[in-house]
């Protein structure tokens, strides 16, 4: 649903404390209607209602979760995030370039599956104690993804 690039950065200084790259997600319709296409799915295709509700959610999630100390779920930095109201939508985050893609075929191995469960239940941890995520949706946003979902 968006377009996803890794941008590599250089600085003047050598602080190691700046990124070396960032990723930078850029909704685009086509992007998200080529991916429905490829998954088979009967959908006509990705209105920009559903493409701002849910650029616009995750915006919101990061958001919200880089407020919270301590840090017990992954999730990458923010570095920038502009939403549909802006010149250019756009979400800049931490690069996790040293992660990798499991081959789910193959399965998971039990500490991987662990480690799954266990942001699961941060994250149900979270949504338990922290109920400002009940109020991040607005009205419009909320009958969006109840209709497609």
């Amino acid at each position: 649903m968006s377009v996803i690039r890794r941008v590599w950065l250089e600085w003047d200084s050598d602080r190691s404390e700046l990124p070396k790259s960032v990723i930078v997600k850029i909704p685009c319709p086509t992007a998200a209607n080529n991916t429905f296409e490829a998954s088979g799915a009967t959908t006509i295709g990705v209105s920009d209602t559903f493409l701002k509700a849910s650029h616009g959610l995750e915006s919101k999630f990061y958001r919200l979760m880089q407020d919270e100390k301590p840090k017990n779920l992954l999730v990458p930095t923010i570095y920038a995030s502009e939403g549909f109201d802006s010149q250019q939508p756009v979400i800049v985050m931490q690069d996790y370039r040293n992660c990798f893609l499991v081959d789910l075929v193959k399965g998971l191995s039990e500490k991987q599956l662990f480690a799954i469960a266990e942001q699961l239940a941060n994250l149900q941890v979270f949504s338990i104690k922290n109920r400002k995520w009940t109020n991040v949706l607005r009205k419009d946003e909320r009958s969006v993804l109840q209709l497609t979902l």
